[in-house]
């Protein structure tokens, strides 16, 4: 009797062995799916999240960028096709005495003549520093109606990126009757004694297509002075273009790969220089 017994339960454990094996193979197979579902899902939120947090960097480097441009421009005193005085190496766009084009056929550049001033232009007290002996001394009662020490800043780029630089005629810091709070930049790296700072960068992942300048004759202008930003025409045909113009429209494309994938901001802005010569508003 006992023997019949056991043998029952062995089969029954036989039978509950059976069964356990038959749903192992088919429930494994649904776990791996589970889990390699949970991972992709994983991957993918990653991913995404990688993506929206690219973004919105470039979202806010292109804002800055604008504001930086937007500040210089206002500022200005007229828009050139080329650099209004001979590049001190390394300052040349070649880092060496190469000058600044505003459109060549490799890419736009974005040059402004503005003034030199004595502190940061915001700060209380700043004022724009005049030439000596042009026409007066500078104890002069009269000298503060003296020429003013001009400045080139550009906005260019280079290896994918924009970048500003201030080039400065090579007797800046005497050629005034106070020392210029500017100081002419070069390419990060550079050494040179004449070298007062580094280049801005001010956003990477931008090609050189990606950098587009448009001139207009007034703030409410639509149509662009063609021959402004035409690289097929001469500097003097461009320089005379730009004498009327009194806009700038900037528009800037910028990218990052990232998940495998190119995630690409872009924008622009329109500005509009307001001073030929210096006024109180220059400050503000």
């Amino acid at each position: 009797m006992a023997r019949q017994e056991n043998e029952k339960v062995s089969r029954a454990n036989r039978l509950r062995s059976g069964f356990t094996l038959v749903e192992l193979l088919v429930v494994a197979p649904i776990v791996i799916l589970m889990i390699s579902g949970f991972i992709i899902a994983i991957i993918s939120l990653t991913g995404e999240a990688l993506v929206s947090s690219v973004r919105n960097t470039l979202t806010y480097d292109l804002q800055l960028t604008f504001s930086r441009i937007d500040d210089d421009v206002r500022r200005s005193a007229g828009f050139l096709a080329t650099n209004s005085f001979t590049p001190i190496s390394p300052q040349g766009i070649d880092d060496g005495t190469a000058s600044f084009e505003n459109a060549t056929a490799s890419g736009d550049a974005l040059i402004l003549r503005m003034f030199a001033t004595t502190k940061q232009p915001q700060s209380p007290g700043s004022s724009v520093v005049v030439m000596k002996n042009l026409p007066y001394t500078c104890d002069s009662a009269s000298a503060a109606s003296n020429a003013q020490l001009v400045v080139n800043v550009a906005y260019f780029v280079r290896n994918d990126s924009l970048w500003r630089r201030v080039l400065m005629p090579s007797d800046y810091a005497t050629a005034g009757c106070e020392v210029p709070w500017q100081l002419p930049s070069c390419t990060p790296g550079y050494v040179a004694a004449y070298c007062g700072s580094n280049d801005e960068l001010l956003i990477e992942g931008v090609e050189a297509e990606n950098f587009n300048l448009s001139y207009y004759s007034s703030s409410a202008s639509t149509t662009p002075i063609a021959t402004a930003s035409d690289h097929t025409q001469t500097t003097s045909a461009r320089s005379g273009a730009l004498g009327s113009a009194l806009t700038v429209r900037v528009d800037v494309t910028a990218g990052q790969m990232v998940a495998g994938s190119m995630v690409t901001e872009e924008g622009h802005v329109r500005s509009s220089r307001s001073y030929a010569n210096v006024t109180p508003g220059y400050f503000e």
